[in-house]
Parts: C-alpha cells; sequence; structure tokens
C-alpha cells in the first residue's frame, strides 16, 4: 500500500516480544483450580478470567490436565527455602519452631497458598459427593483469611 509516495505496510499477527499471554492464563488458572477444584474450573472460565480468548488457552497448554500440571508448579523453589530457612534462624527458636515459621511465611503468599489449596481440593472433592463437595467449599469460603 502507498500513501503519498510512501510505501506503508501493516502488520498482522503476534506481536514481536513477550506479551505475558502464558503468565497471564496460569494466574487465572490456579486462581480458577483453587476456587472451584479441578472438576468445577472450566477453559472458558479460565480464559475469561486472564481476557484471552480460549483457543489461546489451547494453543499454549493443549488440555486442561496439562493446564493444570503448569499451573501447580509453584512459584517457590522448596529446596532454596529450607536451604535459607536453615542458614537464617531466629537464635531464640528451636530450628523446629523456625522451619514451621519458614513454611507458615511462604503459605501466605497467594501463588503458593493456591497453588497447595489447590492440589488439596483436587485430590481431595472428585472423591466426594455432590452435597459433600458443596458443604467443603461453603466451609472453606466462610473460615476468615489470615
Amino acid at each position: 500500500m502507498t500513501w503519498a509516495g510512501r510505501r506503508t505496510s501493516t502488520r498482522t499477527g503476534r506481536r514481536a516480544g513477550e506479551s505475558g499471554t502464558r503468565e497471564a492464563i496460569l494466574g487465572a488458572s490456579r486462581a480458577q483450580f483453587a476456587e472451584h477444584g479441578y472438576d468445577g474450573a472450566t477453559i472458558r472460565a479460565i480464559a475469561r478470567a486472564a481476557g484471552v480468548d480460549p483457543a489461546l488457552v489451547h494453543h499454549y497448554f493443549g488440555d486442561k490436565e496439562s493446564l493444570f500440571a503448569a499451573a501447580m508448579k509453584l512459584p517457590v523453589i522448596p529446596s532454596e527455602v529450607i536451604t535459607a530457612a536453615l542458614t537464617q534462624g531466629d537464635p531464640g527458636d528451636s530450628l523446629g519452631t523456625h522451619m514451621v515459621r519458614t513454611a507458615l511465611s511462604v503459605w501466605e503468599s497467594a501463588d503458593v497458598r493456591d497453588a497447595f489449596q489447590t492440589m488439596l481440593r483436587s485430590a481431595l472433592i472428585p472423591a466426594a459427593s455432590p452435597a459433600d463437595r458443596s458443604r467443603m467449599l461453603d466451609r472453606d469460603r466462610q473460615c476468615p483469611e489470615h
């Protein structure tokens, strides 16, 4: 296409560089799996929460099972957390007390908490009856955040 003697081009498709789409999908999936468990989370809801088309979820991760596996990768490296805890203890605390405090402080991170809650719910809820599932989720929602 020319305009006033200049050639211009219209680029289509994906922009150069990182788009952040994959990370947005992972974040949305962690939140959806944490809130609804594996069975209750849907590709469409995850895509909606990430602000993308469901086809992009399939493009990056394939199926729901592969997305779940990718989402459950912890945002921390446990061996690094443990090593840091072993070298940075409060002199007044026992090793056990310090390790528990470290574990609880890591749990307080939203990403880690969501991953652990999701794993726990996904392990427990599929075996439960629909009525039991509803009671467990209601009970969890009523517990205050710490």
